[in-house]
């Protein structure tokens, strides 16, 4: 633009006949200026590709994904890089992330030669349908991820002849069906995928089929370690079947199984690590690591039990054998126990049995199973991670955890019937002790909490997080206490983090002495309906401290 100024300036200052020569130089070059400014630069067919990835990852997936068609430039230069279309997430439900799957999938194929994982949360049949068919008409050199959640299909034929265009890079594979629709072809879809290391299927409104399970000519699935049969119906002899055919099997989790099964898993599998029975929530982050790596050396056994009973079930005996082969190496361990299930069972040897490196327990009790968990505990010298809900506690079981001598974290939700001298007198022991205990989470307990007890949890100098959830605490005064001693013991405490909800006897007050607490960083405040906002500012003013809080 400036030189066009200067052209512009010289033609008009050379007016006379006599610079006609310069004046048409002059000319000359203003047009080839002229010319030049109306040439558009195309600065992303320029960029180097490092600058391109930095600018493409501000950029979201449904705005990237229109760009391949501005110009061929534009889509050769995009579909050249392989950045931004590694992990495809597609989501039409509003509680998951992810691009509009409609748009992505309508322009994938131009650089299908670089995804290697596609995750697809939908309940509309139309984007399942979508998928499948992208997969079979593209090139997908490269997927080892595939995810469906919420698949829904009347037939099968497109989810067999995607996966076959993608078998010998498919790694894992996860269908997850919420309609009533044909049973997915278990067996079938194993026998095409030669490499496969994890297979996820997840339909509570069907039985498992395994038609069409033939084995490699190697006799065997080898390269399978992780598998997860969620269905409405199993019949046993036929998951004996597909199980035999996994030597190499680590981790297990199935769906309508009764305890019976259990010990038979366990002989068919003996490279399995983690077994979870009938259990639909969501496994600890500590489960994952204990059966990820393979060590030829290792000592065969379960690291990792979740057992949830079957409709059938009447017993825990199965239980008790598994629990005797694994116990050197179980390191964690779900059980939901009913009344009628220790009716019948036999737990006299029990307490033989010893668990030196069991860290986590999470058990769902019984006022009749008490006895035996305090039992089970005893043979606990590791146990660092405490969970319980249930009915029944009385000084038995409190007794038993108070002589935990790892016990880090103790989480007591939903429990009734428990006997207030002996939680209280469990508290005493472990301020006494001065004993390890790190968190502590008390959660929608059917008992009001006393000045004994609270005091007690206030001695506890060893607490970095305390939680009091849907609780009730005798009157206003009683909480005041806690936080006053909580307060005194302010040299002598390690609390990092507090964390209340819906509990009426904390006010304004009480978050004052709480805010005096100097090692104290954060505090989580919800549904308090006695504090108001001259409590929270006693939080918000406070410069070491954070407040996390909700609307109430």
């Amino acid at each position: 633009m400036e030189a066009i100024q200067v052209y512009q300036a010289g033609i008009k200052a050379l007016s006379g006949e006599q610079h006609n020569s310069a004046r048409n130089t002059l000319q000359e070059k203003y047009k080839e200026a002229k010319k030049k400014l109306n040439v558009r630069v195309d600065f992303v067919t320029k960029l180097p590709y490092e600058v391109l990835h930095q600018i493409l990852n501000y950029i979201e997936m449904k705005e990237i994904i229109q760009l391949v068609d501005i110009s061929k430039g534009w889509r050769s230069r995009l579909s050249g890089s392989s950045k931004p279309w590694t992990e495809i997430c597609l989501s039409s439900q509003e509680n998951e992330e992810g691009s509009p799957p409609k748009l992505i999938l309508s322009k994938l194929h131009h650089v299908s030669q670089h995804v290697e994982e596609v995750v697809l949360y939908s309940s509309k049949k139309y984007e399942s349908e979508m998928l499948l068919t992208v997969i079979m008409s593209s090139s997908f050199k490269n997927i080892k991820i595939l995810e469906i959640h919420g698949y829904q299909m009347n037939q099968h034929y497109q989810l067999l002849g995607a996966i076959s265009r993608i078998k010998d890079t498919l790694r894992h594979l996860l269908i997850e069906v919420d309609s009533k629709c044909p049973s997915l072809p278990t067996g079938v879809i194993l026998s095409m995928c030669p490499d496969l290391e994890t297979l996820h299927c997840v339909q509570n409104k069907a039985t498992l089929d395994i038609h069409g399970l033939i084995p490699h000519s190697s006799g065997a699935f080898d390269s399978l370690t992780d598998l997860e049969l969620r269905f409405s119906d199993i019949e046993l002899s036929k998951l004996e079947s597909l199980l035999s055919c996994c030597p190499k099997l680590r981790k297990l989790v199935v769906g309508s199984c009764p305890y019976s099964f259990a010990p038979i898993v366990c002989k068919i599998c003996p490279r399995l690590r983690a077994l979870i029975v009938n259990y639909d929530g969501i496994m600890p982050p500590e489960g994952d690591a204990i059966f990820s790596i393979e060590n030829p050396n290792e000592p065969a056994g379960l690291r990792y039990l979740c057992m949830f009973p079957h409709h059938s079930d009447d017993n825990l005996d199965p239980i008790i054998d598994v629990l005797h082969n694994c116990a050197p190496v179980l390191e964690t361990w779900n059980l939901a126990v009913f009344e009628d299930d220790i009716m019948t069972s036999n737990w006299n040897d029990i307490s033989s049995i010893t668990f030196p490196k069991l860290q986590y327990i999470n058990v769902h009790t019984t006022q009749n199973f008490n006895s035996i968990l305090a039992i089970i505990l005893s043979g606990c010298p590791s146990l660092q991670d405490l969970l319980l809900s249930g009915s029944g506690f009385d000084h038995d079981i409190f007794h038993a955890m108070a002589e935990l001598p790892s016990l880090q974290r103790l989480e007591l939700s939903y429990a009734k019937g428990v006997n207030l001298e002996a939680i209280t007198f469990m508290f005493r022991a472990l301020e006494e002790r001065q004993h390890p205990l790190y968190s502590l989470e008390l959660d929608n307990c059917s008992f009001t909490l006393t000045d004994a007890t609270l005091q007690a949890i206030a001695g506890i100098s060893s607490l970095r997080s305390f939680g009091l959830m849907n609780v009730s605490i005798k009157d206003q005064d009683t909480f005041n206490r806690f936080a006053c001693k909580l307060l005194e013991k302010s040299n002598n405490t390690h609390m990092r983090v507090i964390i209340l909800c819906n509990v009426d006897a904390v006010h304004d007050d009480s978050i004052q002495y709480l805010c005096g607490i100097p090692s104290l960083q954060a505090v989580n405040l919800y549904e308090l309906s006695n504090v108001t906002s001259t409590g929270l500012d006693y939080i918000r003013t406070h410069k070491a401290l954070t407040l996390y809080e909700n609307p109430y």
